[in-house]
């Protein structure tokens, strides 16, 4: 039988949690079967979402995908909890605060499709609508920057998310959904998702949300990474923020172009915020930024800091973008509170 060991969970703001975990049992399968849901998206490996540190114990970290735990990153001792098996007594550290803790399966409901749009190369817009319960609730409440898992209609197959717009009491829900070649979900959504289609959707999950703060703010996306910032830059503008702000927007070509709309309008409706739109491969008649969006975040940044500027900086979108703009931010000391990320499985 195999041993069982103590976890401490502790979160940002030094609230705990304890379990016992099983050797043959990851830390993310130990911690849901003691009811407590912590993040998690492939289970694999892969796309780093259930990224955390041990503080105290021994443990078998076991496959990660390559970028996803730098050198340093191990060295830190920090881990992917559904790849972490203990071999003794653990403390995890947490990089979310303890109302992110969640207990028990995530919260479901039935959402409607109320358009599924094409919006520039293989991105797609789906707008859904959640549903009532049976007793008239409609439950979609979240917080910016959180995801959804959609629940292709009569399977079990599920895909997440992030939502694009902020909370609101209607339910709507809005997505920017890129197509992969042979991708289950990517082909239900080309060939079915209709308006007036019924599906499931589980969450809100995650905890890449906007920290509570005056300093300035860096925001870099890349593909539909943009979408969690849309709705944190679209939260700034509901409260009414003024922080100095600046988002790098990376993608290959200009016919990969999508949420020029919106980011429009953002610019509009805060007046702080300088927006660079980067594309790696340009046509000849190309005015913007020419290449990637993390070689002008590490220019400005180092600007930042020779100034005293220590901003919050946001990531979103590809494993190699997030490795690039993380390890940037290492390299020029930028402290690791200020950094947040969240990789697009």
């Amino acid at each position: 039988m195999s041993k069982t060991h103590r976890i401490t969970l502790i979160t940002q703001d030094g609230e705990e949690e304890t379990f016992d975990c099983a050797e043959d049992v990851s830390i993310i399968d130990g911690a849901e079967a003691a009811n407590i849901r912590l993040p998690v998206i492939c289970r694999k490996g892969t796309c780093g979402s259930c990224r955390a540190r041990c503080s105290k114990g021994d443990y078998d970290l076991r496959f990660f995908a390559e970028g996803i735990l730098s050198e340093k990153a191990r060295k830190n001792n920090e881990i992917l909890l559904c790849q972490t098996f203990a071999k003794g007594p653990m403390t995890i550290e947490l990089p979310f605060d303890y109302d992110r803790l969640g207990v028990g399966p995530p919260p479901e409901f039935m959402c409607e499709i109320i358009s599924n749009e094409a919006i520039g190369g293989r991105v797609r817009k789906l707008r859904l609508k959640a549903l009532p319960d049976d007793e008239g609730r409609i439950n979609s409440a979240f917080e910016s920057g959180q995801y959804m898992n959609l629940e292709i209609p009569g399977t079990k197959i599920c895909r997440s998310y992030s939502i694009a717009n902020t909370t609101n009491w209607l339910g709507d829900l809005e997505f920017f959904i890129h197509l992969k070649p042979d991708g289950l979900f990517s082909n239900w959504l080309l060939n079915n998702a209709n308006p007036g289609t019924t599906l499931r959707s589980y969450g809100p999950m995650g905890y890449f949300t906007v920290r509570d703060s005056v300093m300035p703010r860096r925001f870099v996306a890349g593909g539909t990474g943009i979408a969690p910032i849309l709705s944190m830059l679209r939260k700034m503008v509901e409260l009414q923020e003024q922080h100095e702000t600046r988002l790098y927007f990376g993608l290959t070509k200009e016919s990969n172009l999508f949420a020029m709309a919106e980011i429009e309008e953002l610019k509009a409706k805060l007046p702080n915020l300088l927006v660079f739109v980067c594309i790696w491969q340009p046509g000849a008649d190309w005015k913007g930024y020419t290449g990637l969006p993390v070689d002008l975040f590490q220019a400005d940044l180092a600007d930042d800091l020779a100034k005293g500027i220590k901003p919050q900086v946001y990531i979103s979108g590809p494993t190699e973008m997030i490795t690039a703009t993380v390890e940037i931010t290492e390299n020029l000391f930028l402290p690791h509170e200020n950094v947040f990320f969240e990789w697009q499985s």
